[in-house]
């Protein structure tokens, strides 16, 4: 028995005492042992965690470097697409009309897309910067004709059927013709007939079409 009671109160025996000393030494260094263990396992799982999150923040910036090249890419590519639509495939022009882009609107809140920005100086060739004018000069829009004023091919074309129908009545008027038996006489210098005058006298001729037509009907139509 390792307990004594004497006048009531309750007394361990020196030998029993030793031992439950050591009981509790032992459990409690048993409890530091798990508790160390337990702090070198924590200890090592976060400096994995630092060295996975260390790998995390440099593939995270490689995938926002990535990012803004791509976004920088479909800018340029869409730049590229706004110019060469316009017949404009030199870089150096390409170049100059970016720059010249970047340079007039970077401080403009409602920043215009780049098609829209050329179109309008091209529509406003005058408020253009002048460095980019002669770029865009021959993409403005020509000023239509005048009214009243025939296209020159027009005129190229009825000048061509007026000489073709001279032509033909000058061929149809000398197979016509009959001998002349007065081969030799002296004609008046004036006295020109309208067919004749006709084959010698654009302006005549433009100017008196009917009536040279129904001078010919007259004289030759009868005899085909």
């Amino acid at each position: 028995m390792n307990e004594i009671e004497h006048e009531g109160k309750i007394y361990i025996l020196k030998s029993s005492v030793e031992t439950i000393i050591k009981e509790r030494v032992s459990k409690v260094a048993q409890r530091a042992n798990e508790a160390e263990s337990r702090s070198s396992e924590l200890e090592k799982q976060i400096k994995d965690f630092e060295s996975k999150q260390a790998s995390f923040d440099v593939l995270s910036n490689q995938v926002s470097d990535l990012r803004d090249q791509l976004k920088k890419s479909e800018s340029k590519f869409s730049r590229y697409q706004s110019i060469s639509q316009l017949g404009i495939t030199n870089q150096d022009v390409i170049d100059l009309l970016e720059w010249q882009y970047d340079k007039s609107t970077k401080d403009q809140k409602d920043r215009p897309v780049l098609s829209d920005w050329l179109q309008n100086h091209i529509n406003n060739i005058d408020e253009a910067p002048i460095s980019i004018q002669h770029h865009l000069q021959s993409l403005s829009p020509s000023e239509p004709p005048e009214a009243g004023e025939a296209p020159p091919e027009a005129s190229n074309q009825a000048d061509m059927i007026n000489l073709m129908q001279m032509q033909s009545l000058q061929q149809l008027n000398q197979a016509a013709t009959p001998p002349n038996v007065n081969k030799g006489a002296v004609k008046a210098p004036d006295q020109k007939t309208i067919l004749d005058r006709a084959m010698t006298d654009q302006n005549y001729y433009n100017q008196n079409a009917d009536a040279i037509r129904q001078a010919w009907m007259s004289k030759f139509g009868k005899r085909r």
